[in-house]
């Protein structure tokens, strides 16, 4: 879901209750139900989770409240794009990689192993200064991104080739 004008409905004055996520322990005195998951990021939400009718009830809840559009089942977000079938989901950033490195102008690279010695020990004053070094930032902030969000590519060593 995409709430609308996101920045303009800022102010929380009620108290909010939430249930701890599986793993902790939960008082006594409270029971279980159903579950229904909420990830908010900015101004853009998942809502999941095995109860059905208490998801659709926050959905018109927060209709009522905030000015949304409901985007349908979950395909893309931060990012990440997600498939389902009866065996689970799916989570790939093949989009995301790809955009990294046209944004770079990779695209066409040849891929090699290492694509600087290893022994090489760099320093400030070697070669030309970067002629657009908010580019080189972006860059090395979406690298960290897509290590952090793929684990199995968080100890590759990473190297930025800007000409």
């Amino acid at each position: 879901m995409d709430i609308k004008n996101a920045f303009l409905n800022g102010d929380l004055i009620e108290e909010v209750y939430l249930q701890p996520p599986p793993g902790f322990s939960v008082p006594s005195n409270k029971t279980e139900r159903d579950i229904i998951l909420f990830l908010l990021y900015v101004d853009d939400m998942i809502i999941t989770g095995d109860d059905t009718v208490g998801i659709s009830s926050l959905k018109q809840f927060l209709h009522r409240q905030f000015e949304m559009k409901d985007l349908g089942a979950l395909s893309y977000f931060l990012g990440l794009e997600i498939s389902q079938d009866s065996s689970g989901y799916f989570l790939t950033q093949a989009k995301y990689a790809s955009d990294l490195l046209a944004c770079a102008s990779l695209i066409n690279c040849k891929i090699v192993t290492t694509p600087v010695d290893p022994q090489t020990r760099l320093t400030p004053l070697d070669g030309p200064l970067l002629s657009n070094a908010t580019l080189y930032r972006q860059l090395v902030g979406s690298l960290m991104y897509l290590t952090v969000t793929r684990p199995d590519i968080e100890h590759f060593n990473l190297f930025v080739a800007v000409y």
